[in-house]
């Protein structure tokens, strides 16, 4: 079975700082389980959701469950404990600018969504949770040799599957991965018409998720349509985020802040 490999190695060096990462994963769920009531010792997906509940910009949170996921795996948690992995990774590589940590963490993340589709080909969290980390993993490399190397038929392979399966997952996610996908392209491949169109849908979903209206923010101001820019941005920043993305939409609100500030008065 595929496994990703480990961040240390297996050297007489690397078992123990590994063994201490796991520890200290350990601890920091442990906490985390508490803190939401849940027996980690009972029930291990529990406390990986617990602690993704409870995500903020910290790495350390993050590889924390990544760790404990892998670990669920290897103790023959399947499907359910792959796919989270690949959720992990996401988030780990979703707040770095360490362009080391997208490919590491980019295609680990990505390897464990082709595991859970392989598992459960008619779910839609391999497909998913695989996409988005393999867009990162293509941040990491850049995004026009991702290009080169064939990886966009890969991603909107992935993404039109989970777009299939389950466009309102994660809140619009699949539907906003695809937009972000072709808003994201080399210049001369970028396709904002299509970006916009799958944006618009992913917002219908869930109007409160305000990383889709940062994106929608974005291209406004890219194609010059700066009142839809100023429109949307308000709405995001005069609307409640959604609870379970609360720190995420919080973040994003900030960013958007920073897009209308850059807008000139008319």
């Amino acid at each position: 079975s595929l496994v990703p490999p480990q961040n240390s190695t297996n050297s007489a060096k690397g078992v123990p700082m590994r063994k201490s990462m796991i520890f200290v994963s350990l601890v920091v769920l442990l906490a985390i389980g508490v803190f939401a009531g849940v027996n980690f010792a009972q029930d291990p997906l529990a406390a990986i959701d617990a602690a993704y509940a409870k995500r903020n910009g910290s790495g350390q949170n993050a590889r924390a469950s990544l760790a404990l996921a892998e670990q669920a795996f290897n103790n023959g948690g399947g499907f359910e404990a792959a796919w989270r992995a690949a959720r992990a990774c996401f988030w780990i590589c979703d707040r770095s600018e360490n362009a080391k940590v997208d490919v590491e963490f980019g295609k680990r993340g990505w390897d464990w969504g082709k595991k859970a589709a392989e598992l459960a080909p008619n779910r839609v969290e391999g497909h998913y949770y695989g996409c988005i980390a393999s867009g990162e993993y293509g941040k990491g490399i850049g995004i026009a040799k991702a290009i080169f190397k064939g990886m966009g038929g890969e991603y909107e392979t992935q993404c039109n599957k989970a777009i299939a399966i389950n466009p309102g997952f994660d809140r619009g996610g699949p539907l906003r991965a695809m937009g972000r996908y072709y808003q994201v392209l080399p210049k001369l491949a970028r396709k904002l018409d299509k970006a916009l169109d799958y944006f618009l849908k992913s917002e219908k979903i869930a109007p409160c998720m305000t990383r889709t209206r940062f994106y929608m923010v974005e291209l406004y101001k890219e194609t010059g349509e700066l009142d839809k820019a100023k429109a949307v941005g308000q709405k995001a920043l005069t609307e409640a985020g959604c609870a379970e993305h609360a720190w995420e939409c919080s973040y994003y609100k900030e960013q958007v802040k920073k897009l209308l500030a850059e807008i000139p008065a008319q």
